[in-house]
This record gives C-alpha cells, sequence and structure tokens, in this order.
C-alpha cells in the first residue's frame, strides 16, 4: 500500500513538472501582448559569445574576458579614470620603437600597428584645396624660402653646435633650416587660411600610447565564474618607447577624413610575420612595467588634434653606413608609420576610445619626413585600435600614403641655391592649407553627455571663499 502511494506521488509530481515546463516553452512563442503570455520560470540562457561584434577564432571563454573589459572601461565616464584604470596593472609587454635601427623590420613595423602602405597622395587635397591659390602661393613664397635654405646652410656657421660633433651640427642645421620654413609658411598663409591664426605650434614633443595586437601567443589567466584556469591566448600588449616629434601643428578640429572606412581600401588583412617572434626583429620585452598615453599636449588642452608633424631623419645616416642606403630608406619610413600611428593612438584616448573601445570614426594626421635637404610626405589614417582581433573578426586596416623621397634643391653654387623643387614647396604647402573641419557626429559617443570638458573651461580662477567671522560684544557689568 505505501509503495502505490509513493508511486502515485511521484506520478502526480511528474505530471505538474512536465506541464510547467510545457507551458514556459509554449509561452515563448505566443505573442507578446497575448493575454496566455506567461513568464518563464528560467533565467535566459547566456550565448556562447557576447552579442555585438564578431569574435573570430577566440575562444569564448576568452571573448567573455574582453566584453568584460570592455563594459567595466565604458562604465567609467572620465577619461583620464578611464585610461588610468589601463595604466595601472603591470603586466609584460613589448617595447615599440619608434625610431628602429634594426634593418628588416618594416614588416614589423606595418603588422604591429596593421597598416597598410599605399603609394601616392590620397585625393582630400583636391577636394579642399584650391589648386590657383596654391600656385600662387608657390610663386610669391619661393625666393623667400630659397633665400632661407641660402642663409641656412651656406651664410650662417653656428661654431657653438661645432662643439658638439659634426654629426650634431648637422642635425642642428637640418632643424633651423625646417623651423624657418615652417615659420614662414604658417607666418604667410595664415591671412588666407584662417585655421593657422588659432592652431599651436610646438617642439621637441613627446608622444607615447598602448595597444594589444593578435598573433602573438602567450599564456594568460582567463576568470571563469567559479575558477580561473591559464589558457594560450594569441594577442601581446605593445607599449611605445617615448618618441619624440621635432615639430607639430594641432588644432582644436580634426582633420577632414581620407578615405571612408568602410571603403575596400580600409578593409583586408596584414601579411603575419615570419617569423612571428618579435625579438627576430629587434625588439625587446619588459617585464611588470606600466603604460602611458601622451598625445604631445596637456589634458584639457582646446587644441588636441594634429595637424602636421615633422621628424628629422639624420639619424638614418648610421643605417646606410653599416647595411646600405635602401634599409634606411625602410626604416625612415618605420619612423613614419610608428610617429603617425603613436600620436593618433593618444589622441583617440584622449576621445574617449582605447585599446579595448574601438573607434567610431578615422582620425587622420600628416607627417613629414627631413634632413633638410630630402623630403618624405606621409598621410597616415587611424581606422581601428581592435588590433587584437584577428582579421576574421576585424577586417579594418590602418592606412599610410607615402610620397618618393625627393630634394629639396640640389646645391648651393657661387651663393645661389641650384635645383629648387617647387613640388616639395607646393606639397608643404597642401598640407598647411588643409582646413580641419567639424564632424556631423559626436566625437566622443562613449562618454556621458554632461562630461564636464577641461576645453569648454572658462572659470580658470575659483572665486576665494570669504569667511565672514562676527564678532560679538561682551559686557561686564560690575
Amino acid at each position: 500500500m505505501a509503495t502505490a502511494m509513493r508511486r502515485l506521488q511521484f506520478m502526480q509530481r511528474s505530471f505538474i513538472v512536465h506541464h510547467i515546463r510545457h507551458n514556459s516553452v509554449a509561452s515563448a512563442y505566443l505573442a507578446p501582448d497575448s493575454p496566455e503570455k506567461q513568464e518563464s520560470l528560467y533565467p535566459p540562457i547566456k550565448p556562447k559569445y557576447p552579442p555585438g561584434q564578431q569574435w573570430g577564432s577566440m575562444t569564448p571563454d576568452y571573448a567573455w574576458l574582453w566584453h568584460r573589459r570592455k563594459e567595466e572601461s565604458i562604465a567609467i565616464g572620465d577619461v583620464r579614470e578611464r585610461t588610468k584604470a589601463l595604466c595601472e596593472k603591470e603586466m609584460n609587454q613589448l617595447v615599440y620603437k619608434v625610431r628602429d635601427f634594426y634593418p628588416r623590420s618594416l614588416a614589423y613595423h606595418k603588422y604591429v600597428t596593421k597598416t597598410r602602405v599605399v603609394d601616392g597622395i590620397p585625393n582630400v587635397y583636391q577636394r579642399f584645396i584650391d589648386a590657383a591659390k596654391v600656385d600662387a602661393l608657390v610663386a610669391r613664397l619661393t625666393p623667400i624660402v630659397s633665400d632661407i635654405i641660402l642663409m641656412e646652410t651656406d651664410q650662417l656657421e653656428r661654431k657653438k653646435y661645432l662643439q658638439e660633433g659634426f654629426f650634431n651640427y648637422c642635425t642642428k642645421q637640418a632643424c633651423l633650416l625646417v623651423r624657418n620654413i615652417l615659420g614662414t609658411l604658417v607666418t604667410e598663409m595664415a591671412a588666407e587660411f584662417p585655421h593657422l591664426q588659432t592652431a599651436q605650434y610646438d617642439e621637441n614633443v613627446t608622444i607615447a600610447a598602448f595597444w594589444d595586437r593578435h598573433g602573438f601567443q602567450r599564456k594568460s589567466q582567463v576568470k571563469h565564474p567559479k575558477r580561473t584556469t591559464m589558457q594560450e591566448v594569441n594577442d601581446k600588449r605593445i607599449s611605445s618607447s617615448r618618441g619624440i616629434l621635432d615639430f607639430i601643428l594641432r588644432s582644436s578640429k580634426p582633420l577632414p577624413v581620407f578615405v571612408e572606412r568602410d571603403d575596400a581600401l580600409c578593409k583586408g588583412s596584414i601579411p603575419q610575420l615570419q617569423p612571428a617572434a618579435p625579438m627576430a626583429y629587434g625588439q625587446k620585452e619588459e617585464k611588470k612595467a606600466k603604460r602611458s598615453v601622451i598625445a604631445g599636449h596637456v589634458y584639457g588642452d582646446p587644441c588636441e588634434f594634429g595637424l602636421l608633424s615633422i621628424n628629422e631623419t639624420l639619424w638614418s645616416r648610421k643605417l646606410t653606413k653599416a647595411y646600405g642606403e635602401q634599409h634606411a630608406k625602410d626604416n625612415r619610413l618605420c619612423q613614419g608609420i610608428g610617429s603617425s600611428f603613436v600620436w593618433l593612438v593618444a589622441q583617440a584616448y584622449n576621445q574617449g576610445f582605447n585599446t579595448v573601445i574601438d573607434l567610431t570614426y578615422p582620425l587622420s594626421t600628416q607627417t613629414v619626413l627631413t634632413d633638410g635637404k630630402t623630403w618624405q610626405f606621409l598621410f597616415y589614417q587611424l581606422n581601428t585600435l581592435a588590433l587584437w582581433l584577428d582579421d576574421e573578426a576585424n577586417s579594418r586596416v590602418n592606412i599610410c600614403w607615402r610620397d618618393e623621397e625627393k630634394d629639396l634643391f640640389v646645391g648651393i653654387e657661387n651663393g645661389k641655391v641650384v635645383g629648387f623643387n617647387p613640388d616639395i614647396l607646393r606639397q608643404l604647402i597642401m598640407c598647411l592649407a588643409l582646413a580641419p573641419a567639424d564632424r556631423p557626429y559626436s566625437l566622443q559617443p562613449t562618454l556621458p553627455q554632461n562630461t564636464d570638458d577641461p576645453k569648454d573651461k572658462t572659470d580658470f580662477i575659483p572665486p576665494k571663499p570669504v569667511k565672514v567671522e562676527v564678532v560679538k560684544e561682551i559686557k561686564y557689568v560690575v
């Protein structure tokens, strides 16, 4: 009798559980506004991968780890605190050298920055600049620039720099030549191009940034809800050594977009390194190091976007002597790619983006490499910061257009400049004439709308609080 009662109770419980499960599953197929819709008794099933983007070959556990990092970073509403949270943790990282003296390292620089090099000049100058106005400026400024070249290379001899050695003398001479040419052009063009009147000019500026790059295997701790495991992951933290930009111009607005991010030119992949070990390219790893982000100015400066940077290349003469001109030429290109990329990454950090929060729009800059005589122009567009994703998950690449190296002049003969090349002057004028412009979208989409932007601050000297002291009169009665 007792056995029969237990069997009957078990059958009743089984029927109730089956009925509840049937109703909960069936209710999922009812219309949202159906009166028969019932609330599910089970929590929603966690998807295998985080929603909102592609993850490629990344394991689900590691993908959720990156997703959690992104959510934690977005939850921080202040730019400086957001960057500080990423910089606090000490970890092993590769040191990226903007000036690289190691030969055959061009493939490495392209890969770690995910940069596609394109020959030529972007057509943004034809779209935004009046060619007739540029030709008139070239005709008017050619004799002025020729006089500057003659003065700096032939008429003046600064003996105090010769005491530091001939190489340092040549470096100082090249920098003084570039400074005088750039200052003269900005002064002469400012009346016709108002953005030059408000641009900020600096020399010997420090830049630094960090990012993560796919393609370097390592062991990493991956935390689960109930345990922590060590997994083979395929990315590495890369931090740039503090680079120097010799001359820069900054503006409060970004440059126009050279090419849209959805263009076919901005999609593809960068060839995998062969061999993949960074030490094969003269790179080194730092143990338990902290990172920093420096965009060449104090945070809160209204001129926070780069217009133009100029870097001297006399350091590459050592490479020419040791390995030949082709290796020196490649490493000068590495310097252009690295300085442009690091500067733009630091600017992106100041807009609220970082290695876990990818860009939503491109950033552009113009870079000039010169030893005073030979000039090369680069035009860089940063399209993505999510370099820790593989090409299947993130097909965007960064673009670097390069013009050929050309001589500004051939030499000095009988007190005159011989072989002056107006094409170099024309391109430099076009770089200065390209005006920054407002974008039709928010430049800080990941930050709260009510965030206090330091560059909008007007009350720099807060009012001094005045404390009113009331002295009460005390009367004594004798």
